[in-house]
């Protein structure tokens, strides 16, 4: 079952995504007293945490390596959270610009064009030529191809890794989380208490144009939280917060579920939410 959570995880859009991070790197400037790559030992972060788990439960930011800034700001996000912190590890993600997306069809990428036209294949060779040419690019970027294959490689790697060390469940975060709520050990708690039995994944956060607000420090701490209810997935809430557990993890890999991808990760997931995919 997939399920939403009280939202604790705030993420951004594209669109404003440059200006809210020149923001607040000025604002976090002086509290950004550590980062991944300088505090592994004392904090437990190392490069890779394929290799790494630890027991009872493990959270895994994506990142690409080249992206240390947003790493440091992560960083600085968790800060007051140690608990937390001491089980953070950095995943590099799969860099789109290196991909050549055409290759990964037809078992990784598929080829119908996800507009309204869909009649046409999303990429078509170049009769002639050696080149492709892609008709949704606008939609499928190398940005999101990549980004959806990093995920796949955490649920590739988590439940085998899970069931030596005994993990039931693996917190899923990317780096472009601009707010934590205040009060993160106790609204995990909660809903980990209330998860049902046999659940897929949990989303942990919503963006929207709130997070402008909270991310500059306009906004008042949120005093509510609503109950765990099962989503519909009638609106795409992004992949940069969510619980998925080893058997999700398994459901996502299964042949036609999340992969080949037809639409970018998060509208993937929602569409799987629709249909049923993701139960046990």
């Amino acid at each position: 079952m997939n399920v939403l959570a009280p939202a604790f995880f705030y993420g951004s859009y594209e669109i404003v995504r440059a200006w809210l991070l020149e923001k607040i790197q000025l604002r976090a400037t002086q509290r950004q007293r550590f980062s991944f790559e300088r505090a592994g030992d004392r904090l437990g972060l190392p490069l890779c945490m394929v290799q790494e788990w630890c027991s009872s439960w493990q959270a895994v930011v994506v990142s690409l390596e080249k992206r240390a800034d947003r790493r440091r700001r992560v960083a600085a996000l968790f800060e007051p959270y140690p608990w937390l912190l001491e089980r953070l590890h950095w995943l590099p993600a799969v860099c789109g610009q290196s991909l050549a997306p055409e290759r990964l069809v037809p078992h990784l990428l598929s080829n119908v064009h996800s507009e309204e036209q869909e009649a046409k294949p999303r990429y078509e060779m170049l009769g002639g030529t050696s080149t492709c040419w892609n008709h949704d690019w606008l939609h499928m970027t190398p940005g999101a191809v990549g980004c959806a294959l990093s995920h796949r490689v955490l649920w590739e790697s988590f439940p085998q890794h899970a069931a030596a060390s005994d993990q039931d469940w693996l917190l899923v975060l990317e780096d472009d989380l601009l707010w934590v709520a205040s009060d993160l050990a106790q609204r995990l708690g909660e809903v980990l208490r209330h998860l049902p039995e046999g659940w897929h994944l949990c989303y942990l956060g919503w963006h929207g144009q709130g997070v402008i607000h909270l991310a500059l420090g306009d906004a008042g701490p949120l005093t509510t939280v609503g109950p765990l209810e099962p989503w519909s997935g009638d609106t795409p809430l992004g992949t940069f917060a969510y619980l998925v557990s080893r058997a999700g993890a398994k459901a996502l890999l299964q042949a036609g579920s999340a992969f080949p991808l037809r639409r970018q990760l998060d509208a993937q997931l929602s569409q799987l939410c629709v249909d049923g995919s993701l139960r046990r």
